[in-house]
């Protein structure tokens, strides 16, 4: 989740190759990526990063607009219609958030609406 939140403030993430990480951040797209215990590749990393300001912004910002549009709660929550409707054998529908919703109105209290 840290690494998720440090590419939403547009910073470029030095990270390594642990669990499901790799699939977040792709090596030398949104970030870099090294190897796991491996000092000397994560020194590498950090002076490649200060001698490559230019390639470290492009990595930030491609890194903020993966997680903007791959892990947003309208990505995820399309998924998970498009999962349930599959189960189901209904027709897609293109879900999103309704600005509309409120507490007090059970129709709409999800926030959660049919396009």
């Amino acid at each position: 989740m840290s690494i998720m939140e440090a590419m939403v403030q547009r910073a470029c993430p030095l990270v390594s190759n642990v669990g499901g990480i790799p699939e977040l951040v792709r090596d030398q797209a949104e970030g870099i990526v090294v190897p796991s215990e491996n000092v000397s590749a994560l020194a590498a990393g950090m002076r490649w990063l200060h001698d490559e300001p230019q390639r470290r912004k492009a990595m930030a910002e491609s890194a903020y607009q993966r997680v903007r549009s791959t892990f947003s709660i309208d990505h995820w929550t399309q998924r998970l219609v498009d999962f349930y409707e599959s189960a189901v054998g209904a027709p897609n529908r293109d879900v999103g958030l309704d600005s509309r919703a409120t507490e007090n109105d059970p129709a709409t209290a999800t926030g959660i609406r049919a396009a």
